[in-house]
């Protein structure tokens, strides 16, 4: 694991990662923190998170990540709200017994494989608990179990088996620029990356050119990034013109695409190659031009209530403005008002404390997304917004306010 900022680099081999992890079990058991109690999580990606988190699996605790950005009266709600026993964190001391967090140097790395004692075995227990980043009113806690994760990880880990010759060649180094408070973030800029293997940056400065700077310096092969980010470093390298005004078309050749973007691609560095979105909705327009640059966008679909994948888009074999087939192992189903329906393993059970938000959501297991697709006869789904928002007129017409928009 490596950590990159403007002030600070740090590296962690996975040895190291192990033996912090269980150092950080053991100061949680020092704490009082029994198998099943809860632990606040606050802190930027990196290495302390990392062991942080897994810390918390080892001595068989509830993790709860919460963004660093949050006052210390959120933190102090979120911690009432799910009864936390202990904290770990980047700033002050919280009303529960917590663990500073950027100086490593605190954390006493184990060995004892005694550290795992409290490590649970049951998939249907809790892995962590999650915070929607909901747009009104307060975020819904939402419980993750193991096997909801694991739903996730299995076909992603099948696919990179099938494909692991090509995987240990090419040697990619992955850059996560999303916060691993976020189920996304989290599972596939942490989860996957310890899984296949791979070495992964995380990077606090979000600014354009901070993030084109360490894509070159550290030889990224693919980044993690919010489509907001992928706007902005657009805008940034044509403000800067790093890319030619006039691309050559979607349908050329790679290489034809590549050469006429090549300023960009030595400012990207040589190894890149890849966007990786996810969070929300990616513009058609905006995967037009990072694919005419010659780069491979990936867009993800899915909800913290998904744990958090259901579906992806293949890179070779996508098209614009949808978000791919559905992972193996659920079940999806579109109603009459056009609602994506999903259950499976990968499905939360509810949300903590809410049983009117749960009953509204969860039906006989199968989660209502609120959100309006469309599906082709190759079982792929677009995305066409949101369901609350879509306006019905006298004469009975849906209008989709983001089109009209648009």
């Amino acid at each position: 694991v490596t950590r990159v900022s403007p002030h600070l680099r740090r590296r962690m081999s996975r040895g190291e990662l192990l033996a912090a992890s269980r150092g950080v079990a053991a100061w949680l058991r020092g704490a009082g923190v029994a198998p099943g109690n809860t632990v606040i999580v606050r802190a930027p990606g990196g290495p302390g998170w990392t062991a942080g988190f897994f810390g918390c699996i080892l001595a068989g605790a509830v993790a709860v990540p919460v963004e660093p950005k949050l006052t210390p009266e959120q933190v102090a709600d979120a911690a009432e709200r799910v009864g936390a026993r202990a904290g770990l964190a980047d700033g002050p001391d919280r009303p529960v017994p917590t663990l500073p967090w950027l100086d490593l140097g605190r954390i006493e790395p184990s060995e004892d494989p005694e550290s795992d004692a409290g490590a649970v075995d049951d998939p249907s227990a809790r892995v962590e608990i999650v915070f929607t980043s909901g747009t009104t009113g307060r975020p819904r806690a939402v419980p993750i179990t193991h096997r909801n994760i694991l739903a996730s990880l299995h076909p992603i880990e099948r696919g990179w088996r099938k494909r692991r010759w090509w995987v240990d060649r090419l040697r990619p180094r992955v850059l996560c620029a999303v916060p691993p408070s976020h189920l996304f973030g989290q599972v596939v800029g942490v989860l996957i990356p310890v899984l296949m293997g791979l070495p992964v940056v995380f990077i606090d400065d979000l600014r354009p050119r901070a993030v084109r700077e360490v894509l070159k310096t550290e030889r990224i092969t693919a980044a993690m990034v919010v489509p907001r980010l992928l706007r902005l470093l657009r805008d940034d390298v044509l403000r800067e013109g790093l890319a030619p005004p006039e691309l050559p078309p979607a349908d050329a050749r790679w290489w034809r695409r590549a050469w006429g973007a090549r300023r960009l691609h030595r400012a990207l560095g040589s190894r890149f190659i890849a966007w990786i979105s996810g969070g929300s909705a990616l513009d058609a327009e905006l995967v037009e031009f990072w694919d005419r640059c010659g780069y491979i966008v990936v867009q993800g679909y899915g909800l913290t209530e998904t744990a958090p994948i259901i579906s992806d888009c293949h890179p070779f074999a996508r098209k614009r403005g949808n978000v791919g087939r559905p992972l193996s192992g659920q079940e999806v189903r579109v109603d009459e008002h056009g609602e994506l329906w999903v259950r499976g393993d990968n499905v939360a059970s509810g949300y903590l404390d809410d049983d009117a938000a749960t009953a509204a959501t969860f039906k006989d297991g199968w989660l209502r997304t609120g959100d309006r697709v469309e599906r082709d006869e190759r079982g792929v789904l677009a995305v066409r917004g949101r369901l609350k928002d879509v306006i019905v007129t006298a004469d009975g017409v849906n209008v989709d306010p983001g089109a009209v928009e648009k």
